[in-house]
Formats: C-alpha cells, sequence, structure tokens
C-alpha cells in the first residue's frame, strides 16, 4: 500500500449469508453478497477476492472478467479442474484442500456401512412396518482401494482401519503406505471395494494423482 492510503477493509465477494457470517468478525475483510447471474455493481468491482461455491463455471467466469480488481479466486471445495485456465489474467486461484478431509471421509464410511449392512432396506421396512429379518454383510476384512492419496483419502484410511478393513491407498509414486497405479492393477481384482478420490482432469491433462 503506497504512502498517503487509508488503510481499508479487503472488499471479498460471497456468493450466501453464511459467507457474510463467516467473515463478519474480521475487521481486515469486508463480506460482500453476489449474484455471478446479475451484472456486479460498482461495489462489487471494487472487491480483491472473490469466494465460490458449488456453482457453474461459465457464469462465474463471465462475472469475474467484469471485476477489475480481482486477484483471487477462493474455493469452497477441493476439487479445481473447472477454473484451470478460465480465470482472467493476474487472478490466483486456492482451492480448499484439507477442510473437507474429515466430513467427507465420514459420508463415504456411512455409504459404505449403508450398503453393506442394508440400511436402506431396513428403513423401508421399518417406515412400511414391517420386520425384514434376515443377515447383512460386514466391513470387517473387506479389502478397499482408495485410489487417491490426498487429505481425503488419508482420513477415509484412518476411519475404516477400527472397522476391520483392509486398506490401500494408491498414488502416482510409491511410498510409505502408498502404491502405483501399477500395483493397484495387479491385485484390481481382489478388491472388494473402490474408492475413487482424484480430480477430474480435463481433456489433454496426463497427470495421474498424487
Amino acid at each position: 500500500m503506497s504512502k498517503g492510503s487509508v488503510n481499508r477493509p479487503i472488499d471479498v465477494l460471497v456468493p450466501n449469508d453464511d459467507g457474510v457470517r463467516a467473515l463478519a468478525a474480521s475487521p481486515d475483510l469486508l463480506a460482500i453478497r453476489y449474484d455471478a447471474r446479475q451484472d456486479p455493481t460498482a461495489e462489487q468491482q471494487r472487491a480483491a477476492v472473490m469466494v465460490t461455491g458449488v456453482s457453474e463455471v461459465e457464469p462465474e467466469v463471465a462475472f469475474m472478467r467484469a471485476l477489475p480488481q480481482l486477484r483471487l479466486l477462493q474455493t469452497l471445495n477441493a476439487g479445481f479442474d473447472q477454473w484451470v485456465e478460465r480465470l482472467p489474467a493476474g487472478v490466483a486461484l486456492s482451492n480448499a484442500r484439507g477442510a473437507h478431509g474429515r466430513s467427507t471421509a465420514e459420508w463415504a464410511v456411512a455409504a459404505l456401512l449403508a450398503d453393506y449392512r442394508e440400511l436402506t432396506r431396513f428403513a423401508t421396512a421399518q417406515g412400511q412396518r414391517r420386520w425384514d429379518h434376515h443377515t447383512t454383510a460386514s466391513l470387517v476384512g473387506k479389502r478397499v482401494a482408495i485410489l487417491g492419496a490426498g487429505d481425503i483419502a488419508t482420513h477415509i484410511r484412518q476411519m475404516l482401519a477400527p472397522l476391520g478393513c483392509r486398506t490401500m491407498l494408491v498414488g502416482r509414486r510409491r511410498r510409505d503406505d502408498v502404491v502405483t497405479m501399477d500395483d493397484f492393477r495387479s491385485v484390481a481384482a481382489e478388491q472388494d471395494v473402490v474408492i475413487l478420490v482424484v480430480p477430474r482432469r480435463p481433456a489433454g491433462w496426463s497427470t495421474p494423482p498424487s
């Protein structure tokens, strides 16, 4: 900031009221609601940071092009492939890697338990006031391959361990507790479950998962 300039909060565009509440306690940030389907106001055009959630890319990119002061796009999710090579010049991209590892892992484990223990079937029977007594499968001893070796994959492995699963993390480089895709291919048919936790690669990308 140059001499004589006035210190003021950084204008941050947020997509909903949750964002406004989240930044309300910070004196250095001023949260401003935006709707990418509408033209930006003069106030919004002063923003240096824009936060985006799960939304359509095209309207967001068009909206950003009308923000002359924009310097950073912050996503609320770990995935960022849809934004690569789409942002205006001079705009950096930051994702939310590490923010959703535990919650996403909980969902993955819950989905596996629901499937093996047939919870949907039992819930349907309960709703029909019907007794549906039968034996279900268990996760104990199941072989689970997780394609990807990042934050989410690591959390999934940690949560599956106490359930007795035999897990395998698959990444692009062999390292402690991580095997390569070549290693996985040789034992793929032996796996009971395969969980895909890798970026969605645009056409032409050749970089394998972490």
